[in-house]
């Protein structure tokens, strides 16, 4: 480990483009955060620097692309705050406007035509850094604040290489100076903190087929693992290492090869974080990131970053495992029962009718999609009563392009995922503007 140095250490692939920055440090923010996971956890790593420096402020959240006339609008409402916008793009060309007003934008693409705007056009994955060291450099900055900017960069693909130079350097940065350590080990959520029983029964980061939601195959699981009963009602970590290989070798034979990464793999932890925590293994902040954005939660899951382990914490971890019962009776129903739904194929674009939150079918699209219960080289748009809930592969369809063109058309919308939406069908033309806009992005 290296030797501490006086000051949290810069992140220099990215100091320099954040060197514009002004900001006046007495002011009070308004900060605007986007409801990706990334923008939530570089919005609490700002706000605690700024709550640390006796900084007064206003966390609010938008959708990831919105019109500039909603942005201007959510600014211009806050005249005395001076504005942080977190993970923000604008879909239209026309720029903000703010009168006199200076912003600083740091993600996202506003447009804009002032030299009082600074924009700052970053990947999502190197949100949490910005945060970092925009609190280092104006305010009270700690290492935690870098263990959780590294951590951030980890989020969407839980591999450095594969996402930034400064998510490389982040991590790179982290683990030499003991913030964050990795290991390869089961990624399951709930490893360190659940029961073992139920960690297998409620898996569905990953969903594991034949395993999840099935009582008799677990209880299978653990006997061909020879573990014993009193150890199937304590945290998977408390087995020991011949235990925990056994578990492995009886586990992966089930697991689709596409998920393995999934399940077992390499796991970063926050060394800061108490062992026990669910906010201690990268695996569990990407499941709980995953199901706080399907719930339209970015307050909740930020609010933890923030600091509130109790309150706060409790409601995410029950609004997981209520979420994680519904998805796998749901995927239970979708895998057992396919040929009983009226589905309906147009073009590259499977449509199937079932009625359930967009939340659940968001996380069921996205199940089904990787377990190949649906054709996994097609969009899934389940089609409810009152919206339509889209799920896509990566291959067919990209993130800011779909929610663009959706948003352009006028349509009322909410975004799930990187992967997935749900459209309001306020109109019967809704469902027909939607397919039409699915159909032209997939060509």
């Amino acid at each position: 480990m290296s030797e501490r140095p006086d000051k949290p250490p810069i992140i220099v692939s990215i100091d320099e483009t954040l060197d514009g920055i002004d900001i006046k440090e007495d002011s009070s923010f308004l900060i605007v955060s986007s409801s990706s996971s990334e923008s939530c956890l570089a919005s609490g790593i700002l706000c605690k620097g700024l709550i640390r420096s006796n900084c007064r402020f206003h966390l609010t959240f938008v959708e990831p692309i919105v019109s500039s006339n909603t942005l201007s609008k959510l600014i211009l409402s806050y005249p005395h705050l001076y504005p942080i916008v977190i993970g923000v793009s604008t879909v239209d060309d026309t720029p903000l406007a703010l009168s006199d007003r200076s912003l600083i934008s740091v993600g996202g693409t506003p447009n804009n035509s002032s030299d009082l705007i600074n924009c700052i056009n970053l990947a999502d994955s190197d949100l949490g850094c910005a945060s970092y060291m925009i609190i280092r450099n104006h305010f009270i900055a700690k290492e935690e604040d870098l263990a959780l900017a590294a951590i951030s960069s980890l989020l969407r693909t839980g591999n450095p290489s594969e996402s930034s130079i400064c998510a490389g350097e982040a991590v790179d940065i982290a683990l030499e100076l003991g913030l964050v350590s990795k290991n390869k080990e089961l990624r399951v959520y709930g490893v360190n903190f659940l029961p073992l029983k139920e960690i297998f029964l409620k898996s569905i980061h990953p969903y594991i087929q034949g395993i999840s939601g099935n009582q008799i195959a677990v209880e299978k699981l653990f006997d061909g693992a020879d573990i014993s009963f009193s150890h199937r009602t304590e945290p998977l970590m408390r087995l020991n290492n011949d235990q925990i290989r056994n578990l492995s070798s009886e586990l992966l034979p089930h697991v689709n090869l596409d998920i393995i990464p999934l399940v077992s793999g390499t796991d970063y932890k926050i060394l800061s974080e108490k062992e026990e925590s669910p906010m201690y293994r990268l695996s569990a902040i990407q499941a709980l990131s995953i199901i706080s954005w399907a719930n339209s939660h970015p307050g909740l899951l930020t609010g933890v970053w923030i600091g509130d382990r109790a309150r706060l914490l409790r409601e995410l971890l029950d609004l997981y495992s209520d979420q994680a019962i519904k998805v796998i009776d749901t995927v239970r129903d979708l895998a057992l029962k396919s040929k009983d739904f009226d589905a309906n194929e147009i073009g590259s674009i499977s449509i199937i009718e079932l009625n359930e939150t967009s939340s659940v079918l968001s996380l069921v699209g996205t199940i089904a999609l990787q377990n190949s219960f649906i054709d996994s080289d097609r969009i899934l748009v389940f089609d409810s009563s009152i919206e339509l809930v889209v799920i896509w592969p990566p291959s067919l369809l990209e993130f800011r392009h779909i929610v663009s063109e959706v948003a352009k058309a006028g349509l009322e919308y909410k975004t799930l995922s990187y992967r997935s939406i749900a459209i309001s069908k306020k109109t019967p033309e809704s469902k027909t503007q939607v397919l039409s806009i699915l159909t032209e992005l997939s060509e």
